[in-house]
């Protein structure tokens, strides 16, 4: 009996949790990388169906939890997405502040001085990728690539670090100078003082 009583308490959290994932889905918004806010609710949806038939093949029916009982969310359409308005606006705005980040500025001044060796090692077509890449999902409406370039916190920190790569690759060699009236020596002029 003791037994069924966890398995109770358990099966009613695991639906609880699922309908709160669900609920914030809706409202909120994930932030999945590759799919729509509709595709993890569809997901979130099975869970809660997975719960309840557990809780049908292991539970008396007075022992069902009270979750059991909550009305199932309605089916979503798998393109969904939670404040769908929203989001062009933002990626706007986060385009605009990586395109006048001074990092990102200086490595599109410098990428055309690395070898091919040196972008790899930079990765600085990538990085500048985040731009032209934020650029197209505006253009052509992707909303799950636009929600992934809203953290403009995150590219920032990118090009800052990338912009340390190349200076390191590009500084330039120290300059001897000399006080006025030195007389060069050849050893001076083949730079072996």
């Amino acid at each position: 009996m003791g037994e069924k009583v966890s398995l109770t308490e358990r099966y009613g959290e695991a639906i609880r949790k699922e309908y709160a994932h669900w609920n914030d889905l809706n409202v909120n918004g994930g932030s999945d990388p590759f799919y729509e806010d509709g595709v993890n609710m569809e997901l979130t949806w099975n869970h809660i169906l997975y719960y309840r038939m557990k809780c049908e093949e292991e539970l008396d029916p007075e022992q069902y939890p009270e979750e059991y009982y909550l009305e199932i969310p309605p089916e979503v359409d798998r393109h969904y997405m939670a404040k769908a308005a929203e989001i062009p606006g933002r990626a706007a705005e986060a385009l605009s502040i990586m395109e006048a980040d001074p990092d990102y500025k200086y490595l599109r001044r410098v990428v055309g001085q690395l070898g091919d060796q040196e972008r790899k090692q930079t990765c600085i077509g990538a990085v500048l990728g985040y731009v032209s890449g934020t650029r197209l999902a505006i253009q052509d409406g992707n909303l799950v690539e636009m929600r992934r370039k809203i953290k403009v916190a995150t590219y920032l920190e990118v090009f800052r670090d990338c912009r340390r790569k190349c200076e390191e690759i590009l500084k330039e060699p120290e300059v001897k100078t000399y006080p006025d009236g030195y007389q060069l020596t050849i050893f001076d002029v083949m730079n072996m003082t």
